[in-house]
């Protein structure tokens, strides 16, 4: 996305369809366009079913096009942690790191493994058996495999649902400290928690199997502009001439263009005893806009 290199992986056009007897054939993918350079960190957000992990499968190879083209480039290494777990859970983790490192036929794979594993401080647990670990424990075991092979390009698929908040930011920090180690290294992760997006440089926004918007974080929020105005559920503001916009919850939020304007609007919903609130836009609030598809703003109880 950086345009200033040669692209790792270039997507064109790209279309998706999966067909089952007797209806229309949905689109996972509907004409996306998508390049990933060295050092990009993009997050792909959007709610299940819009289109992430397809486009990270087309990108990983295991998703044949309807049409369109990809085009990756010359001995692309790639490493990917899958939305649903890969390790052998009978092995230790030192077996299924070897199991990777034999694969990609890496020489003295138990120097690079302890050093991996160190650096996750998962490198006392290395003749465990996976199954012994805790969700967060066996993530990490994952995201070390997946570097193993010190990838080009690493694909993280929705890689921290399901866990506890310290479990999450000990994978998002290894993430910070592999590009700090290698910022040639592009990363691209799907997710739907705004949390987890907000840490990435680029994010592009998904619905329906499409890209709806792009930019980092502070550029999607800034154009919301610097102040939201709400109404609570069930308000009646049907007199109010202000061009609201109804968010999943049932609230509703309006963007005012300058201070005289949400001055002007306050007073208004003041005047007739309609409570409302005022407050800076969140990433959740420009999803919400543009794809207009409820999505997860915090961390899953």
């Amino acid at each position: 996305m950086t345009g200033g290199h040669e692209s790792l992986v270039r997507i064109q056009a790209a279309v998706v369809e999966h067909r089952a007897r007797r209806t229309e054939p949905t689109k996972a993918l509907s004409g996306v366009d998508f390049a990933i350079s060295p050092g990009d960190c993009v997050a792909l957000l959007g709610p299940n079913g819009s289109g992430k992990s397809t486009l990270l499968r087309a990108i990983a190879g295991l998703q044949r096009l309807t049409s369109g083209s990809i085009k990756r480039s010359h001995d692309l290494r790639l490493g990917v942690v899958f939305q649903s777990p890969a390790l052998d859970p009978l092995l230790t983790v030192h077996e299924n790191l070897r199991l990777q490192a034999a694969l990609f036929g890496i020489d003295r794979p138990n120097e690079r493994i302890e050093r991996f594993c160190a650096e996750q401080a998962i490198d006392g647990r290395l003749g465990d058996r996976v199954r012994s670990l805790s969700g967060g424990l066996a993530r990490r075991v994952e995201f070390v495999r997946a570097i193993l092979s010190e990838p080009d390009l690493l694909l993280l698929d929705e890689p921290t649902v399901g866990l506890d908040l310290p479990s999450r930011a000990a994978l998002l920090g290894a993430i910070d400290v592999l590009r700090g180690q290698r910022p040639e290294v592009a990363v691209v992760m799907s997710t739907h928690l705004m949390t987890d997006a907000e840490r990435f440089e680029q994010v592009v926004m998904m619905s329906g199997g499409k890209f709806v918007r792009e930019g980092s974080p502070t550029e999607l929020i800034a154009q919301l502009g610097s102040q939201l105005l709400g109404v609570p559920a069930g308000a009646s503001v049907g007199a109010i001439d202000v061009p609201w916009e109804l968010q999943a919850d049932g609230t509703r939020i309006a963007r005012p263009a300058d201070d005289a304007q949400l001055a002007s609007w306050s007073a208004q919903l003041a005047g007739v005893g309609v409570p409302f609130f005022v407050r800076k836009p969140t990433l959740a609030d420009a999803y919400l806009h543009w794809a207009e598809a409820p999505l997860e703003a915090g961390v899953p109880a």
